[in-house]
């Protein structure tokens, strides 16, 4: 006997999708753009456009009225270079200075806050014969990028003093723009704004500063500057907790699976690694085929929630790699098949990335940045 044949590829069915909306994005863009007036809007598409897919995400993103794009890679600069979008990118962590030369033939804007890294784009840019643009980079409290304010002067001065380099934006981060005590991030945009004036004051202010992302966007207009850095607000994602939304936002990700097996279950029975769960009546269990490996975190095990015909049922015992479970008792005519919303909306019941982020004690973008894995991405409301 021969081998069986191998079932054609177009034959077998997907246990779980992600929908990107390009409309949404689209939209969210001109609605940030609606809000802020005059400043100028970066839209995020670091870490993969924050799952929704670099390159599509930032088209839409400059369709929608994005004015620059940012990055936290070079490569992620590259990718969009070769899909042939030439907006403005500004590389939003730094570089090494081993890496100037390629930041430099790629036409990014870097952030800067180290003398080696400002030297090496000087040199680069000569030997090129260009200038390199940069955005210096103030730490007011983020702990992280950035020298410290009271070097801020310092530091334009002499990026000013080199041939090669032009100083085109100052920035900082704020850390805790979401949260209800709003006493840290005043102090930070007094800190920032105290570094504006020292360089008025000299005459030497870059002709772009900024600050603010999605929360401080929304929550601190004083602190939208020249432009504003949004991530989530992008994706249709509110960026700051039990506040009340205000803005004409559409989500831009839905996350479907399907059913793959529907089965009953006696009291006492078990359920997944650990039995944390035990069924403590007559159980109807659904098993999900997507798990951690395509990024259903292991954190929602006991905790998360899901659509199934319209109604939101509990996530049952441990999330598994390829499986999780759920109970659908007091669901009526469901079966193998059914689909399975993870994060959106169906029959008038919606998961929000929001939610998500409540139960993982977690941030929106870490969910939808992670989830995928063997789930195909799928695009609608593009542009024909």
């Amino acid at each position: 006997m021969g081998e069986p044949k191998r079932r054609r590829k177009e034959k077998l069915v997907e246990r779980g999708r992600v929908e990107v909306d390009l409309s949404a994005i689209r939209h969210n863009a001109s609605e940030i753009k609606r809000q802020i007036g005059r400043a100028k809007l970066l839209a995020a598409v670091k870490g993969d456009g924050y799952g929704h897919g670099l390159v599509p995400s930032a088209k839409a993103a400059l369709e929608g009225g994005a004015d620059f794009l940012g990055v936290a890679t070079l490569e992620e600069a590259a990718r969009l270079r070769e899909a042939g979008i030439d907006a403005p990118v500004l590389m939003l962590s730094t570089i090494l200075p081993e890496e100037a030369q390629e930041a430099i033939r790629l036409d990014v804007r870097v952030t800067v806050c180290s003398i080696p890294t400002l030297m090496a784009l000087n040199e680069a840019a000569g030997r090129l014969g260009t200038k390199a643009r940069v955005h210096l980079k103030v730490d007011t409290g983020m702990g992280r990028l950035g020298v410290m304010p009271e070097r801020a002067v310092e530091y334009v001065k002499m990026a000013k003093s080199l041939k090669n380099i032009e100083v085109e934006g100052i920035s900082t981060h704020f850390p805790s723009a979401d949260e209800e005590d709003r006493s840290f991030t005043e102090r930070q945009i007094g800190a920032f704004k105290g570094v504006l004036s020292s360089l008025e004051a000299e005459g030497i202010r870059p002709p772009m500063a900024h600050a603010s992302n999605s929360a401080a966007t929304v929550a601190f207009p004083e602190a939208r500057f020249d432009m504003v850095r949004c991530g989530l607000l992008i994706y249709g994602i509110w960026p700051i907790p039990g506040k009340e939304k205000r803005w004409d936002l559409k989500p831009a990700m839905r996350v479907v699976s399907r059913l793959l097996l529907v089965k009953e279950i006696p009291p006492g029975w078990p359920v997944s690694y650990g039995r944390r769960f035990v069924a403590e009546r007559p159980t109807k269990v659904g098993v999900v085929p997507v798990g951690y490996h395509d990024g259903i975190d292991s954190r929602l095990s006991g905790k998360g929630w899901v659509i199934v015909k319209g109604k939101r049922v509990p996530i049952i015992g441990r999330v598994c790699m390829d499986h999780f479970m759920v109970d659908l008792t007091g669901v009526e005519g469901i079966g193998e098949g059914e689909e399975v919303v993870i994060l959106g909306g169906s029959g008038g019941e919606a998961v929000t990335a929001e939610e998500i982020a409540g139960w993982l004690g977690s941030v929106p973008q870490e969910f939808t940045s992670r989830v995928g894995g063997r789930m195909r991405r799928v695009y609608i409301g593009g542009k024909e």
